[in-house]
């Protein structure tokens, strides 16, 4: 699905755990495509969810999530993706670790994939948030430094972000 996407939100770590009371959490970044094979420079975002119920275990988890659409696209930038509660946007799930697998991606807005080490029991994405780090994006690229100026307009980057952009400008 590269080959055809807008965006890609990678999520390298993202930690879950709980007894009864649950929490996951993690840092990644965001990069959308201008042109065959020209990738922004990577904005940061976090995600993070608080749970309560019948649940126990722990897990770390790697997440990639396929941007398919520029509604997709727009619905993160625009701070509106919230997982469970997309308002329009389809998500589907592929994966090891991440619940609500759909055997077709055809209509999707946005295609996740994941995998997991460790057991937990008892909760889903659903429910969690993905939101810009304005923090990290400030210390990356400098103040001032935006999501929509990183990733659309361009207009912020670092060198230290060339060999992700260089390996996403393979597909």
């Amino acid at each position: 699905m590269m080959p055809s996407a807008k965006g890609v939100l990678i999520i390298p770590e993202l930690v879950q755990g709980g007894f009864i009371l649950g929490a996951a959490g993690g840092r990644g970044t965001l990069m959308a495509r201008n042109g065959e094979r020209d990738w922004s420079p990577p904005a940061f975002y976090g995600m993070g969810s608080g749970s309560f119920g019948v649940q126990a275990g722990a897990k770390v988890s790697e997440v990639v999530l396929i941007i398919r659409t520029d509604k997709g696209l727009n619905a993160i930038l625009d701070h509106k993706f919230k997982f469970g509660a997309q308002g329009g946007v389809t998500l589907v799930t592929i994966g090891v670790g991440v619940e609500g697998a759909s055997t077709s991606a055809m209509g999707a807005d946005i295609v996740g994939y994941s995998t997991s080490i460790g057991l937990f029991g008892g909760v889903s994405l659903e429910g969690s948030y993905l939101d810009p780090d304005h923090d990290w994006d400030a210390l990356y690229y400098g103040q001032g430094a935006t999501t929509r100026a990183i990733v659309l307009e361009r207009r912020y980057n670092n060198p230290g972000a060339e060999p992700i952009r260089q390996y996403l400008a393979k597909w």
